[in-house]
Parts: C-alpha cells; sequence; structure tokens
C-alpha cells in the first residue's frame, strides 16, 4: 500500500485561503457601509468561502491531470521557451 506524503504547508495555505475569502467581505463592508445587514453577511461570506473552494479545488484536480488547463492559457506556451 502506497500512501503519499501530505504537504502540510500547502494545506494550510488552502485553508488559510478558504478562510480569508470568506471572511474578508463581511469585514470590509460591515466597516464602510451602513447598510450592512445579515443576509448580505451571509450571501459575502457563502459566496467567498465557495469561490475560493472552488478555485483551490479547480487548481488540486489540474495538477492530477483530471481538469487540462493547459488548453485555456494565453500566450506562448511553457515548452516553446528554449534554456
Amino acid at each position: 500500500m502506497q500512501v503519499e506524503p501530505f504537504q502540510i504547508n500547502f494545506m494550510v495555505g488552502q485553508a488559510f485561503a478558504i478562510a480569508a475569502a470568506s471572511c474578508f467581505p463581511l469585514l470590509f463592508m460591515s466597516v464602510w457601509w451602513r447598510g450592512m445587514t445579515i443576509q448580505g453577511a451571509a450571501t459575502g461570506m457563502l459566496t467567498g468561502g465557495l469561490l475560493a473552494l472552488g478555485g483551490i479545488s479547480l487548481t488540486s484536480f489540474s495538477n492530477l491531470q483530471w481538469i487540462n488547463l493547459e488548453v485555456h492559457t494565453v500566450g506562448p506556451s511553457p515548452d516553446s521557451y528554449s534554456v
């Protein structure tokens, strides 16, 4: 049975990215906008968290070659550079 080693720094970075993306809209808008409501706060936290989770999932699955993101790149391919 083969077990892949965990990249703990990468996993902690992902957790902080999700936490920051879900909490930042609430903190920013509650300080600067008087019309902030509970529904708006919940929507902002949910949207930020889901978008961060989606972005992290997309990049994690692209590393596993399940999703080919190279098709969506703009500009010259990295293979065209000679070293």
